[in-house]
């Protein structure tokens, strides 16, 4: 009789703790999957399930002892959730799946909002952390082509920063891009510079460059274009993507600004500087560029003679080959 009480309560124990058990292993398995980074091995779809049942099911509160605490854990997961919308979503706009990624674009706006106005951080962090979220749903706004809202929100986030504190810098550099998007040049001069008492950041002093020659600055578009690349002499050690980036923005500037000041062999050196450090994506955009004006380059990705020959009469023409 002892025995079979024993294994009844063995077996009742079984029974109780397996539900306990397959939910915690559910749980687990669904924050691997809630993961930006996890695109590569799990579906979009999985992914945004994974995040949903997080929210609805997964008890995120387990274990918090603050109401803070639980705070931050879901807005965590809804922001997770967002940025795999918005991943997805720039998935569908390069597969021509427009629709569908602007859906998903108000799928990432919606959570975004979530995290601002249900699960704002606790008085004490620091403002950068508070206003990562409006930067991201101004970014969200910006791809939408909705640049009222996008400049808002970025608006928003640069009011709540002190000066010089961490982050002003991204914020400035995104409301910036979106005025010049507008052909509102002085504003975005005016936020760029500013954004340089954040963080003397070479993509923003590129940046400003660009925005200077748009603006008919040339001769100041020369100055800060040369800023970047002295202070960026090897764009490719460390190998920083923004480095990368400011180095070829610089020079592609400085041989536009050139062309526009008559120096049109030093403007040439420019373009191919740019281009060679771009290396074959870049030296196709090019390429692509040249065939919208009329010059018969194959987007092949080398920079051959009829492509040097294109660009050389380009130049001469002074025809703009960047956006």
């Amino acid at each position: 009789m002892t025995l079979h009480r024993l294994l009844a309560s063995l077996v009742l124990s079984v029974l109780c703790w397996a539900p306990l058990v397959a939910a915690a292993d559910q749980r687990e398995d669904n924050r691997i999957k809630c993961n930006p980074l996890m695109d590569h091995q799990y579906s979009y779809e999985e992914q945004i399930r994974a995040c949903t049942w997080l929210i609805e099911f997964g008890d995120l509160g387990k274990g918090l002892s603050s109401a803070a605490q639980v705070a931050e854990r879901y807005a965590g997961v809804y922001a997770t959730r967002a940025r795999i919308y918005v991943k997805w979503a720039k998935s569908q706009q390069k597969s021509g799946k427009r629709d569908q990624a602007m859906a998903n674009y108000d799928r990432a706006i919606a959570d975004y909002t979530t995290v601002i106005t249900r699960y704002p951080l606790p008085v004490g962090v620091p403002a950068y952390k508070t206003t990562q979220m409006l930067l991201e749903r101004g970014n969200v706004h910006a791809r939408k082509g909705d640049d009222g809202r996008a400049i808002a929100d970025y608006s928003a986030g640069i009011e709540r920063l002190k000066p010089a504190e961490p982050g002003g810098d991204r914020l400035l550099l995104r409301r910036a891009e979106t005025y010049r998007k507008q052909g509102n040049y002085s504003r975005a001069i005016v936020d760029l510079e500013t954004s340089l008492r954040f963080r003397d950041s070479a993509r923003n002093v590129a940046e400003l460059a660009w925005t200077r020659y748009l603006a008919g600055q040339h001769r100041q578009a020369v100055q800060d274009a040369q800023r970047v690349l002295e202070a960026v002499r090897d764009p490719q050690r460390p190998r920083e993507r923004t480095l990368v980036y400011a180095y070829k923005r610089a020079a592609e500037t400085l041989g536009h600004a050139l062309v526009a000041l008559g120096d049109k062999d030093q403007s040439m050196l420019q373009f191919e500087r740019a281009m060679l450090v771009g290396r074959d994506k870049e030296i196709k955009r090019y390429q692509q560029a040249l065939a919208g004006h009329g010059y018969k380059v194959e987007s092949s990705g080398r920079y051959d003679l009829a492509t040097y020959q294109a660009l050389k009469a380009c130049v001469q023409a002074g025809c703009r080959l960047v956006e």
